[in-house]
């Protein structure tokens, strides 16, 4: 079986096509990309080896609002709580549960826990509120320069994969290249790569 029809196989198994006639066509495309990775990770021999590092060890996206961890708020018997406010938490614990199960379904996938250093890849995209000028508008996704902070939705995310079993420890995210946060049209979630921290020599 050559590349193609391996690929042609995975496609078929990952349910790209149904997904597609169900207009579900940002999953379909995760689909595919998880389709092509499997093709490469079956024959790693045959690319060069700096391409083959380069190559997430896993790839993930969360459909939904971003929400943070970080805030805190005191109770009345000295407990401290996750969230500003009671939508808060409740939004939280939403975008918690979903981000644990994308990366559950990826854990399944790999012998235990990544347990090595990895750098962070994630894509924050938040809703673009109406208020925002044409221009912002028209280009469909812009930098996101207001709440929530970025470093409250890595720590949202870093410990849900910990969580999930995806990542022993998020002590291991070394590095956090590429990851930002932007305002969008369209879908809302996070994007999430996570790829072996490469040692240098100096």
């Amino acid at each position: 079986m050559n590349e193609l029809d391996r690929l042609a196989q995975v496609v078929g198994d990952s349910g790209w096509l149904t997904r597609v006639i169900q207009t579900n066509t940002d999953r379909a495309v995760m689909d595919l990309l998880d389709a092509a990775r499997a093709v490469v990770d079956s024959t790693p021999q045959q690319l060069p080896l700096a391409v083959y590092e380069s190559l997430p060890l896993v790839r993930f996206h969360v459909m939904g609002v971003p929400a943070p961890k970080g805030s805190k708020t005191a109770m009345p018997n000295g407990r401290l709580i996750e969230g500003s406010s009671p939508a808060g938490r409740a939004r939280l614990r939403d975008w918690t549960s979903a981000t644990v199960s994308e990366a559950s379904r990826c854990a399944l996938s790999l012998s235990g826990p990544i347990d090595s250093p990895v750098r962070l890849q994630a894509v924050f995209r938040l809703p673009m509120p109406r208020s925002r000028p044409k221009w912002m508008r028209a280009r469909g996704e812009y930098p996101s320069t207001v709440k929530p902070d970025l470093d409250k939705l890595i720590r949202s995310l870093g410990d849900s994969m910990v969580a999930a079993g995806l990542l022993r420890d998020d002590n291991l995210i070394c590095d956090l290249g590429g990851t930002r946060k932007i305002e969008v049209i369209g879908w809302t979630g996070v994007d999430v790569r996570l790829y072996c921290a490469a040692e240098t020599n100096t």
